[in-house]
């Protein structure tokens, strides 16, 4: 990747307008998008990738969302707050962020066809995003990735406060069924196929020994919540649409 992609990347970002110029490294910005296979595939010794840049990103983008929340509703308990907070930092959601910043035209991956597979690009884009935040952390405080985060929080968090059910069909279930015996659903992996970047797993749902759904997904969790949506229309805990 040359400096004038970063620095498209930057200006597209709008990193440029929010980070002083003393102190805009278009050399960290390049580091947080380089994905490991990228680094591996270039050197025996393997080159520098982001992963340390997400790990310190995931803690800032936990801390934005949750003061976000903190602030948006103070009379929510934490349970619902946590749930919130989960769906708004999930990599399904992180892939929506980083869209609105065309990270994953600036990405470097061994391979862009990686990036055509849903599964491998909410993985690749969703830590991407999380090590460029480490970026601008870095190289600004902590409220100017609070201001830059706020926008995407603000924009998902009534559709994912008036589709929490659906969103989070498992926590529903489990309501229900404690609510009723006490006793939890249990999860059963059916099968998975499909190549390494495009499985397919299916998963079915008990509840008391008996099946009360099934579902498939590009994940286990996916088909998880899959299920445990079937179960939860079959129960009359979600109105099926």
């Amino acid at each position: 990747m040359s400096s004038r992609s970063v620095a498209k990347f930057i200006a597209v970002s709008g990193f440029d307008k929010i980070i002083s110029q003393e102190r805009l490294d278009v050399n960290l910005f390049e580091l947080a998008l380089t994905h490991s296979s990228y680094s591996n595939e270039k050197s025996r010794f393997s080159l520098e990738n982001n992963e340390r840049l997400e790990f310190y990103g995931d803690a800032v983008l936990k801390l934005a969302c949750s003061k976000f929340l903190f602030n948006k509703f103070p009379d929510e308990r934490e349970g619902t707050l946590s749930a919130y907070r989960a769906i708004l930092v999930s990599d399904a959601y992180l892939v929506k962020y980083s869209a609105k910043i065309s990270l994953d035209k600036y990405l470097r991956v061994a391979d862009r066809a990686d990036l055509k597979t849903k599964k491998a690009a909410e993985t690749i884009c969703a830590c991407a995003f999380e090590a460029v935040l480490g970026a601008l952390f870095i190289q600004s405080d902590f409220e100017v990735v609070y201001s830059f985060l706020e926008q995407f929080f603000i924009k998902h968090i009534e559709y994912v406060r008036g589709n929490m059910i659906k969103l989070n069909s498992k926590a529903a279930l489990q309501e229900y069924t404690q609510s009723v015996d006490k006793n939890l659903p249990e999860y059963i992996l059916l099968s998975e196929s499909g190549k390494e970047h495009e499985k397919v797993f299916e998963v079915e749902v008990r509840y008391n020994k008996e099946v009360v759904g099934k579902g498939f997904g590009n994940s286990k969790k996916a088909a998880e919540q899959a299920a445990a949506y079937e179960a939860c229309v079959k129960f009359g805990v979600i109105k099926n649409e």
